[in-house]
Parts: C-alpha cells; sequence; structure tokens
C-alpha cells in the first residue's frame, strides 16, 4: 500500500512540476533570454501585482561594454520590440549615490524599449568608490563588475504610453493611444 501512496504522490508532485513549468510565464522566458551564459547572482523578482518583474545578474565586462546591448534584446526578443530613446538614454551617465562619507560613484547606461502593453527596462551599472574627494564623469569605474537591472513593466498600454511620455521617449513607429 505504501509503495502505490508513494508513486501517487510521486506522480501528483510530477504533475504539478509540469503544470507550474507550464505555467511559468512567457514574460519570465523573455526577460530569461537576455541573460548571457556567463552571468552570475541572477535575481528575479514580481515587482508589481500588475505581472510587472524584474531580472538582475553581475557579469564581467570592461567599461564601457554593456552586457545587454540593443542588438541582443531586437535578435532575442524579436521585431516587434521597438527601440526607444531620448537624450538621456542610450549612452553612460554618471552620478554620486549614498551618504556623506560613503558616497559611490555610479556610470549608469539605460535602454527602453516597447511592445504593446509591456515596456522593457535594461539598467546596466558599475559602481566605485569616489577616486578623490570629488567623483568626476570622467573617472572610470573601478571594477569590471557590471550589475544588469532588467526590469518589465505590464499594461494597460495607457500606462505605458504615460511612462514613456513621462521619461520623454520617443520609440520606433510607436503611437499613443
Amino acid at each position: 500500500m505504501l509503495t502505490i501512496l508513494s508513486k501517487a504522490l510521486g506522480f501528483s508532485w510530477l504533475m504539478l512540476s509540469m503544470v507550474s513549468c507550464a505555467n511559468q510565464s512567457a514574460e519570465h522566458v523573455k526577460l530569461k533570454a537576455l541573460v548571457p551564459d556567463d552571468a552570475k547572482i541572477v535575481y528575479e523578482d514580481n515587482v508589481d501585482s500588475d505581472g510587472s518583474m524584474q531580472l538582475s545578474f553581475t557579469t564581467t565586462r570592461k567599461y564601457p561594454d554593456v552586457a545587454v546591448p540593443s542588438e541582443t534584446v531586437q535578435q532575442k526578443l524579436g521585431p516587434q520590440w521597438k527601440h526607444c530613446s531620448s537624450s538621456e538614454v542610450d549612452k553612460w551617465t554618471s552620478f554620486v549615490e549614498g551618504k556623506p562619507g560613503e558616497d559611490s560613484f555610479v556610470h549608469q547606461h539605460l535602454m527602453y524599449f516597447v511592445s504593446g502593453d509591456q515596456l522593457l527596462t535594461v539598467a546596466a551599472r558599475y559602481q566605485s568608490k569616489c577616486a578623490s574627494e570629488k567623483c568626476t564623469n570622467e573617472q572610470a569605474p573601478g571594477s569590471d563588475t557590471q550589475v544588469v537591472y532588467l526590469l518589465l513593466n505590464q499594461g494597460p498600454r495607457k500606462n505605458i504610453d504615460q511612462m514613456l511620455a513621462y521619461n520623454r521617449l520617443r520609440c520606433e513607429s510607436r503611437k499613443p493611444v
């Protein structure tokens, strides 16, 4: 009897696992497709009840390389993902972050892509100590450790259009609703 029960429980667990894998959202699969093979410390999180999610990882890249370039997004997610731009994205920016005396200097590269009622943000960051009392934009990162955040926001499309407008983003062939 115990053998039959354990087989039945094993079968139920197997079926539950299969259903769970089948129900893994297409969005998780999309984000995971963008993670390079050399990524470490991959962390996933559902950000909001609307289905928005974040995936982050670390990797080693020489500055100013980006671990997830726009070509990779277009190749892995498909042509329906339109690249968005503004004067403040698609380039490295630098700023001081932290408390006085514990300041970190951050180099950050932001990219945005939109598809229907979804917005993908790709943020690549290097963080290092300030080399002198004053950090400057010319200062290179102190290491080759790049932290990447992939944030996928779910619509409705009206909300996505509002986010695009707020961030002054222009997207290839996208008309607001």
